[in-house]
C-alpha cells in the first residue's frame, strides 16, 4: 500500500499541467469520518501517518491543541475513518504538537511517542508537568 501511495505522490509530483488546465479539489473530510483540526496556533504541529494495527491501511494520530483531545483515526480500508482515540488511550486534552510512531521497545508493535509543550497554556498547568 505504500509503495502505491508513494508512487502516486511521484507521478503527481512528475506531471506537467498547461496554462489552461483546470485542477479541483474536493473537501471529503466530514464524509470520511475526519473531524475538524484544533491545531496549537503558533508553531503548528504535524500528524502521524501509520499503519499501527497491522491491516494495510495507513491510519492517522491528530494531535490537538491544549482543551481538545489527540485523535487516532483508524483506516475502514473503504475511504472511510474510525475515531478511536479514547478506545486507544491517546485522548489527552495537554497540548500536543506531534506524534511518531515507532517500535520503542523492541516488541515488534508500533508505539506512539507524543511531544507537546506548555506555549500558549496557563502558567498553573505548566507547573505541574513533571520532567526526568
Amino acid at each position: 500500500m505504500r509503495c502505491r501511495i508513494l508512487a502516486a505522490l511521484a507521478l503527481l509530483v512528475g506531471c506537467q499541467t498547461t496554462a489552461s488546465a483546470q485542477i479541483s479539489f474536493t473537501d471529503v473530510t466530514a464524509a470520511s469520518g475526519i473531524l475538524p483540526y484544533a491545531m496549537q496556533s503558533a508553531f503548528g504541529g504535524g500528524v502521524a501517518a501509520e499503519d499501527f494495527d497491522q491491516d494495510g491501511d495507513i491510519d492517522l494520530f491528530v494531535p490537538q491543541r491544549f482543551g481538545q483531545p489527540n485523535r487516532l483515526y483508524r483506516n475502514l480500508g473503504n475511504g472511510t475513518f474510525e475515531e478511536i482515540g479514547a478506545a486507544a488511550g491517546v485522548a489527552d486534552t495537554r497540548t500536543t504538537r506531534v506524534g511518531l510512531w515507532l517500535d520503542y521497545d523492541g516488541d515488534h508493535q508500533l508505539d506512539l511517542l507524543t511531544i507537546g509543550d506548555c506555549y500558549g497554556t496557563s502558567v498553573s498547568f505548566c507547573a505541574t508537568v513533571q520532567t526526568t
